[in-house]
């Protein structure tokens, strides 16, 4: 979907044409537009598919006539009727004139801004602290959404489905951690170019961005160890369950052994049996039979085998 913001006289309005100070959105792009808007402003077809590649990284690429931002934004996708968090690229080419943002999907990063009143499109440099800022705050609100998850599956009984669920939290913090550290380096080199002019009215937003990268980097730090260790608890809780239950099939194969084991020695066809020629025999090995298995699980009771 191709979007154009404009903004003048302090009113931001849809367009259907390219000006300058133009914001061009592109979310889930067609190739038409992603040729039309290529070839409005020139630039390069693979800097603007690069945000359409869910393996990019995180970078920061300066050509002629514009530079090209590339970041990781969190969304969220359902798999097995199950919220997964994962992070897709966002990229953000500005050039003299204008801002062109791309991305897979419909990202409420760029969906925010676009309904704020205050949104001024040819003041680029706070257009791109705002999307940053957005993309940190969109990182906290998922952040808090993962630890409420684990919390709740925390009360669950132990099972492999639980397991399975905590395993997935867990890949969407590595996801989280991974990106949010890339995102931090590309911000910290973006601060350094010279195209992008600081303006005093921006210092707090972009304070508050640098903020905000922060508190997301030590959350996640913070909610994976936390989740590795449930994990690790949980791992160790169905290995103590399994353990248990293989200690007492083991007590129970071996109170289970003993008349097997004497039943097969009267059961050979030997003369001079014990007891062979005696109306009692059956009862009396059986006796002992009884009495032996008795002692067995007294003594397996006392060494806490069953």
């Amino acid at each position: 979907m191709l979007t154009i913001l404009n903004t003048t006289e302090n009113y931001t309005f849809k367009s259907n044409k390219i000006t300058k100070g133009s914001w061009v959105s592109l979310n889930a792009p067609t190739n038409q537009e992603i040729l039309d808007v290529a070839n409005s402003l020139q630039i390069d077809l693979k800097d603007i598919r690069s945000a359409l590649d869910s393996d990019e990284v995180s970078r920061l690429e300066k050509e002629d006539n514009y530079t090209l931002l590339l970041i990781d934004i969190p969304t969220v996708i359902l798999k097995n009727q199950r919220s997964i968090y994962t992070t897709i690229p966002l990229s953000i080419i500005y050039s003299r004139e204008n801002i062109v943002t791309v991305c897979l999907e419909d990202t409420p990063v760029t969906k925010k801004i676009m309904s704020n009143k205050d949104l001024c499109t040819y003041k680029r440099t706070q257009l791109i602290y705002k999307i940053l800022y957005n993309s940190a705050k969109l990182y906290m609100e998922y952040l808090i959404k993962i630890n409420s998850m684990r919390s709740y599956i925390e009360t669950k009984v132990s099972t492999k489905e639980t397991l399975t669920e905590l395993y997935d939290l867990e890949k969407s913090l590595v996801y989280f951690k991974t990106s949010l550290k890339s995102n931090e380096i590309v911000l910290n080199r973006l601060l350094k170019q010279p195209t992008i002019k600081q303006y005093p009215e921006d210092a707090d937003l972009l304070e508050d961005v640098l903020i905000e990268y922060k508190q997301a980097i030590e959350m996640t730090q913070i909610y994976f160890e936390v989740l590795d260790n449930t994990i690790a608890k949980y791992s160790a809780l169905m290995d103590y369950d399994l353990n248990n239950a293989m200690k007492l099939l083991t007590s129970f194969t071996i109170v289970l052994a003993i008349p097997t084991v004497i039943s097969g020695i009267f059961g050979m066809n030997l003369l001079n049996i014990p007891w062979g020629n005696s109306s009692l025999g059956f009862w009396i090995v059986n006796f002992i039979t009884l009495f032996i298995c008795i002692v067995s699980i007294i003594l397996l009771r006392k060494k806490k085998m069953l």
